[in-house]
């Protein structure tokens, strides 16, 4: 006579609701763990093989706050953030199972959660929305960037015909084409 597997649907140890199936993050990176979200603000990552577990922790930890590696590695365990974990997850069937086998497969999966405290989530995402911001600004656009390589092609220019004796006059009616030329191309687009 087979014994039963007792197998539930996986939950948030700090809520006790149960946890959809873990995917790739919006902005997956190489080597990162599937990734969720619980209602109560827990972010959790899914190590199927259940040896990774220092990884997944990290990675956790990073997601909880915004990929933002600096501010997590600042953050201190039950001071900043709570942490629980969930074993002998199979991710194939999305269950939590009471014995490490389920129809005769290894089920060695662990379900890491992390729970930043109110204060922290807020500040976490408040650095997240002013690395985009900072982002979004410093990086010149096209038009500034192939603007400061004229600039500098012309300061080349212009020195090297001051070496060679070319007169004040032919060196102001060069700068003087090549600005026009130059205001004429990026004003057609």
């Amino acid at each position: 006579m087979a014994k039963k597997t007792i197998a539930t649907p996986p939950w948030c140890p700090f809520c006790g609701q149960k946890v959809g199936r873990a995917s790739d993050a919006p902005e997956r990176k190489m080597h990162e763990f599937p990734v969720g979200n619980c209602q109560c603000g827990a972010v959790y990552t899914c190590d199927a093989t259940g040896h990774n577990v220092g990884a997944a922790i990290v990675e956790t930890l990073v997601y909880a706050c915004g990929g933002n590696a600096e501010f997590a590695w600042d953050l201190m365990p039950e001071d900043d953030y709570l942490t629980g974990r969930i074993e002998n997850y199979d991710e194939q069937a999305h269950q939590v199972v009471a014995k490490k086998n389920l129809d005769g497969r290894a089920v060695r999966g662990v379900l890491y959660f992390i729970r930043l405290h109110t204060d922290i989530s807020t500040i976490a995402k408040r650095t997240a929305q002013k690395t985009d911001t900072i982002a979004t600004r410093t990086i010149p656009s096209e038009q500034e960037q192939n603007s400061f390589v004229v600039e500098h092609l012309l300061s080349g220019a212009i020195d090297y015909l001051r070496m060679h004796g070319v007169s004040e006059v032919c060196e102001n009616a060069i700068r003087a084409a090549l600005y026009h030329r130059r205001q004429t191309r990026f004003c057609q687009g």
